[in-house]
């Protein structure tokens, strides 16, 4: 039996780390193949069918709930296994953190598939929740596409990105370092506003970030090191590294009187 507790207290939600909870079969893999194939360069995806098979399936799935900031659940089919995950991520993350999909119209949704009437596709526990609903052919899946992301954005509000006074401190974290052996607080804070008058995609920022190692694991396992003090000017959609964490803090613009920044995780891109 896989030890909930220490799982979720070993492991924190990564800013923009998307897991995908979905049956093990061609259609959806097509499916989820496509959507990310789309969407990688803004996300960090982690599928559960390409989790290694070096430890148990259930204890890598708790550990990818406990770390990934936004999970995704293809309810199609009606997968036990797709709803007893669901349940999970539902009960450690908030409500907005979880995003509910199904797909319409390929041999999962098919009525003599599940066993049932058509109007009963949907269980009456999640019937009533706000899910995502496309058609998986290509032209289903491109349209469904710019609702998938807006609410993927809507979720990451606070952790992907964030908006920050001058002066104000934001706090981000806890994140790991690269080998997901120590956790790290940076505190973000934007300390002046240039070039405004230029237009809010026009401005720059002048940016002090502090990394500083979070002692919540063994001793062993965390960095022995002092807080770093990082200091950079940012333009419009510039980035600065986090020390050597495999994070990178990226300007974007300017809102009413506050600066919107975003994390990129390693691996993501333009």
């Amino acid at each position: 039996m896989p030890n909930f507790q220490r799982i979720f207290a070993d492991h924190h939600p990564q800013p923009g780390y998307c897991l995908v909870l979905q049956p093990f079969n061609a259609p959806s893999n097509h499916a989820w193949g496509a959507i990310k194939q789309k969407l990688e360069h803004t996300f960090r995806w982690t599928d559960i069918k390409d989790l290694s098979e070096s430890d148990t399936i259930m204890d890598q799935i708790l550990t990818e709930i406990a770390r990934t900031d936004v999970v995704i659940v293809d309810i199609t089919g009606n997968n036990p296994n797709v709803f007893f995950e669901l349940g999970i991520a539902r009960t450690a993350k908030p409500e907005r953190k979880v995003l509910i999909v199904r797909r319409e119209g390929d041999e999962d949704d098919r009525p003599a598939t599940l066993n049932t009437l058509k109007e009963g596709v949907i269980p009456f526990d999640v019937r009533s929740d706000r899910y995502l609903s496309f058609v998986t052919t290509d032209v289903g899946i491109h349209a469904m596409l710019p609702t998938l992301e807006q609410r993927l954005w809507d979720a990451l509000e606070n952790s992907l990105w964030f908006l920050i006074s001058k002066g104000d401190v934001f706090p981000v974290g806890p994140l790991e370092s690269a080998g997901g052996r120590s956790n790290f607080m940076v505190d973000v804070q934007p300390t002046e506003f240039l070039e405004r008058q230029f237009g809010p995609k026009a401005g720059k920022v002048r940016v002090e970030i502090t990394v500083r190692a979070r002692a919540d694991r063994d001793e062993d396992q965390v960095d022995a090191a002092a807080p770093q003090l990082i200091k950079n000017c940012l333009g419009y959609g510039e980035t600065m590294a986090l020390g050597s964490l495999p994070w990178r803090l990226k300007f974007h613009w300017f809102e009413d009187d506050k600066a919107r920044f975003c994390l990129e995780p390693a691996g993501t891109r333009e």
